[in-house]
């Protein structure tokens, strides 16, 4: 569960860090997702590609999240591009920007309970954790854990 947390607070912090270096330098900025729950935030240059030699933040899966496994919706998508203001703008290569990721354990552990995590992207940029477990997603009064996204 603390691998899950760890991956989930880290991906984020990445896409917030990614979005205020986008406002920060009047540029376009991606956050990249890589194997498991690796991530890179990286410059765009003028012709929308993504520029290897100008990453600002990596995190390898390696760091505190080596057993956690990230399920990205829209299926195949991996890069949400930030234009100057702090909003996502089209990715260059015309592929969608994530709006959730799904995080689950690969491993196990007898007599434990593993809770996935999610974390949305809204279309502003802004990105939350939060616990899709169904159990507290129609609660009244509403929890502050629960998911918006389906």
């Amino acid at each position: 569960n603390s691998q899950i947390r760890n991956a989930a607070e880290s991906i984020s912090n990445g896409i917030m860090r990614a979005r205020a270096e986008a406002v920060k330098c009047n540029a376009k900025v991606a956050f990249a997702m890589g194997a498991a729950s690796s991530w890179s935030v990286l410059h765009v240059d003028a012709c929308g590609n993504l520029a290897a030699s100008s990453v600002v933040e990596s995190r390898p899966s390696s760091e505190g999240s080596k057993n956690v496994a990230v399920a990205v919706t829209p299926t195949g998508t991996d890069t949400i591009t930030f234009g100057s203001l702090g909003t996502v703008v089209a990715n260059a290569d015309g592929s969608a920007a994530p709006t959730k990721l799904d995080l689950s354990s690969t491993g196990s552990a007898a007599g434990v309970t593993l809770r996935p995590l999610r974390v949305e992207i809204g279309a502003g940029g802004d990105s939350r954790v939060c616990d899709p477990d169904s159990k507290i997603q129609n609660k009244t009064p509403p929890d502050p854990r629960r998911c918006y996204m389906p």
